[in-house]
């Protein structure tokens, strides 16, 4: 009877994640779509980036240099797209229609990237949504409204996915005018990476140079647009650093290296254990992608915020390892992954390590309250 009833409850739960993940699957995809992220929003929350206001005098004065209250805030000025394509529209007013037209930016972007991988594979789209969900870009994208963050995440699909000359011009120019360092790096993790991952290796170095090409034009013309209307920069992104030290970011990261690892990919750890596990089963070599989450780590551990710059440009590792993971396993091996991952996504913690702390919903700041 004792037996009976200890295998009772993993049993249920078994069955219970099954449904759930058989029911994810049917229900239509705008509905999945809504729900799914509906319920990051109410498990994480979301909030605008402390310096909105930076961003919005980029785009209430986007034909001069804007007056910030810090000088070393300037660097923001690497960074403008985002900004001035609210102006244009008009919603650089307040704060509020501000960081609403980040968060419509963030769903079409995230349509987008669904959409794209469907064309992958017919159930790629449901586990890519799944995937952000349950890893930190979400908190990241959702969090820091104001950002740039959405047209990142953005410019990772438009590389991934597309095969076509223009577009990947078109993507590399986009990240440079979002985040140049960052575009470099997703670039070449994406080209060498990604790309052979899902297509294979053939056209991986055609796809390196178009991207490359795109994001020299992009920063090219980003220079252009500052030098011909007389914007100064006069921080850059590594100046901002220095100025703040380093030290505080390597102190943070030893203090919470427990929660940093965990933060790097969060719930969606089940996702990249699952490719892991499945590719060594196949032999297909997951080197490439080790060595990247490696590359990306070192980077992230060069910055101010470390969780948050890991969870961007480690995006696309994630991308490309969920759309190969859809196509791999079986339906049924599928709807469970998917099931277990969302629930994870939505009831485990995801936690940003930076330098002055945890960063997220409320218990991270009570953490860093009653940390002695």
């Amino acid at each position: 009877m004792t037996s009976e009833n200890g295998r009772e409850g993993p049993n249920q739960f078994a069955a219970l994640v099954t449904r759930i993940g058989d029911w994810m699957f049917k229900i239509h995809t705008a509905y999945f779509f809504a729900l799914v992220l509906g319920l990051c929003a109410l498990a994480s929350g979301v909030f605008t980036t402390p310096n909105i206001e930076d961003y919005m005098t980029i785009a209430r004065h986007p034909l001069s240099t804007p007056a910030f209250d810090n000088k070393l805030d300037s660097y923001v000025l690497s960074s403008p797209l985002p900004a001035l394509l609210m102006g244009i529209v008009g919603l650089a007013g307040s704060r509020l229609t501000f960081a609403v037209g980040h968060l419509m930016l963030l769903v079409f972007v995230l349509w987008y990237t669904m959409n794209r991988a469907d064309r992958f594979s017919s159930m790629a789209g449901r586990l890519v949504l799944v995937a952000f969900v349950a890893s930190p870009v979400s908190l990241v994208a959702l969090s820091w409204l104001g950002q740039p963050d959405p047209l990142i995440i953005g410019g990772c699909a438009l590389l991934l996915f597309n095969r076509r000359s223009y577009v990947l011009l078109i993507g590399g120019g986009l990240l440079a005018w979002v985040s140049f360092e960052q575009g470099l790096f997703i670039i070449m993790v994406t080209s060498l990476v990604g790309v052979p991952l899902l297509f294979g290796r053939e056209g991986r170095v055609r796809h390196l140079v178009l991207s490359l090409v795109g994001v020299l034009a992009g920063r090219a013309l980003l220079m252009l647009y500052q030098v011909g209307f007389g914007i100064e920069q006069s921080t850059t992104r590594a100046e901002w650093l220095a100025a703040h030290g380093l030290m505080p970011v390597l102190r943070s990261a030893i203090s919470w290296w427990t929660i940093f690892i965990f933060s790097l990919f969060a719930g969606s750890w089940i996702i990249i254990g699952s490719f892991l596990a499945r590719a060594r089963l196949v032999g297909v070599s997951a080197t490439g992608f080790v060595v990247a989450a490696v590359a990306a780590l070192g980077v992230s551990l060069l910055t101010y915020d470390m969780s948050r710059v890991f969870a961007l440009v480690s995006w696309p590792l994630l991308l490309a390892t969920a759309c190969w993971v859809a196509r791999e396993y079986r339906t049924q091996e599928l709807h469970r992954l998917a099931a277990v991952t969302l629930l994870a996504g939505l009831m485990l913690p995801k936690v940003l390590v930076g330098a002055g702390g945890l960063y997220g919903p409320a218990y991270a700041e009570l953490v860093n309250w009653v940390r002695p």
